[in-house]
């Protein structure tokens, strides 16, 4: 196991080549563990690993201290995401934005534009006014892997939203950008100029939907229980 790009994920790593299909944590939420079980050519060694680990878990130091102060013990591990690697095709028209060092390489590796000062941003207001000469603009926040002289910290959401959340709903509403997508590791969310004038439109949007009903076992897999 190893530690990857992002924070709150983890990695195993076969001996060997392998292939299975498993839905992710998010979709199978509240249902019945034993009937989404990995599946496919390979899909004996995930489950003989995911026994070893549950085996290997029961008896843990960390899950006993847990269980003494009542709290839920870590009992398995799940497997799923396998998949081919990305491709090496980067898509041309692409301009990058941020102090990320992984980000930056590869920026640099497949010959993407990083426009001047591109690694100083603070607020979109400077991505804003840029003369663009790609059609599509990636601004990179909150560098998990850090600068290469600072450490890199939480977003203050004040912060977020004055520097860059109010800025960017002003330009979506002056045609100024055509889409606007926010994502991070669990979510994505994508408004066009035209959806930014049609949510507007009903000053009561929130009341309408506030008490609508979930059903977990219809959520995306971008969507988690958690955020309703």
């Amino acid at each position: 196991f190893h530690r990857g790009r992002f924070p709150g994920r983890w990695y195993v790593e076969f001996p060997d080549s392998v292939y299975f299909e498993a839905r992710s944590p998010t979709t199978i939420q509240q249902l019945t563990i034993e009937e989404h079980l990995p599946t496919g050519k390979d899909a004996k060694k995930a489950h003989v690993l995911m026994n070893e680990i549950q085996m290997a878990l029961h008896q843990t130091e960390v899950n006993r201290q847990r269980e003494a102060r009542g709290e839920s013990v870590i009992n398995s591990v799940w497997l799923w995401g396998l998949g081919q690697s990305l491709s090496a095709e980067m898509p041309s028209g692409l301009s990058v934005w941020g102090e990320d060092i992984l980000a930056q390489a590869l920026t640099q590796r497949y010959n993407l534009d990083t426009p001047a000062g591109a690694l100083q941003t603070t607020g979109a207001e400077r991505v804003l006014g840029e003369t663009w000469t790609n059609a599509h603009q990636l601004v990179l926040l909150n560098h998990p892997c850090g600068p290469l002289d600072t450490r890199g910290e939480e977003i203050d959401l004040a912060t977020f939203e004055h520097g860059w959340a109010a800025p960017l709903c002003r330009a979506l509403g002056r045609g100024q950008l055509s889409v606007l997508e926010v994502f991070d590791v669990r979510r994505r969310l994508r408004v066009s100029a035209f959806d930014y004038w049609k949510f507007w439109r009903r000053s009561d949007y929130f009341a309408a939907h506030r008490e609508v009903k979930i059903d977990p076992t219809k959520l995306g897999r971008d969507i988690s229980i958690d955020d309703t």
